[in-house]
């Protein structure tokens, strides 16, 4: 998956970097609002903290999604072989 990344990076060229970052961004606010918010915050806290902080930060928010209302949206969606209905829950 990560040469699948670089290949999509290689093949912009910057007259299309304004677009291919739209798309990209389009894709990631079609994920769950509240991982992708609490997803945010580890990245920004983690600048701030020693590593060992970092990462119990970072299981203490993988714990608040897991028991989320969106994990379980999200995994009957996909059983379902739907598009999941996000509330950020």
């Amino acid at each position: 998956q990560e040469k699948n990344w670089l290949d999509q990076c290689d093949a912009v060229k910057p007259a299309d970097l304004m677009m291919a970052a739209r798309a990209m961004a389009a894709r990631v606010i079609a994920l769950g609002p509240l991982a992708i918010r609490l997803a945010k915050q580890a990245l920004n806290a983690s600048a701030n903290m020693p590593l060992q902080a970092g990462l119990a930060f970072e299981s203490m928010i993988q714990a608040v999604t897991y028991e989320s209302k969106d994990k379980l949206e999200g995994s009957s969606a996909f059983l379902e072989k739907r598009t999941p209905k996000f509330t950020g829950e």
